[in-house]
């Protein structure tokens, strides 16, 4: 499947493009923890239960992005634990699971 689908499918079945009613109804952890400011959010899977904290110090709008963005992790990138370490994601030298995530990103609020 294309990540395109993989977010449509979502909205679709759970009829919201809201990242936090997702990771909820997906029963992925949240939490959110004090990290230096590269750290904006991170991703752990153990045992096949993943966990998203996003780092409590950003800024409220930049939330919704991060939030969306390790939620493109855990969909895309099953079992793997990532951390989102950079304040700005659309330069050069993006490791391949990141690129995917930020198009994860994109697709999930363009097709809002």
């Amino acid at each position: 499947m294309s990540i395109k689908s993989d977010v449509g499918d979502l909205v679709k079945q759970y009829k919201t493009i809201d990242p936090f009613i997702l990771i909820s109804r997906l029963g992925i952890g949240y939490l959110e923890t004090p990290f230096d400011m590269e750290t904006l959010g991170v991703t752990v899977t153990s045992d096949n239960h993943s966990t998203i904290t996003l780092n409590q110090n950003i800024l409220t709008f930049q939330k919704p992005f991060i939030a969306a963005h390790e939620l493109g992790h855990v969909i895309e990138h099953k079992g793997e634990s990532t951390t989102f370490f950079r304040e700005q994601c659309f330069g050069c030298n993006i490791p391949r699971i990141e690129a995917e995530a930020n198009k994860f990103h994109l697709i999930y609020y363009y097709l809002s």
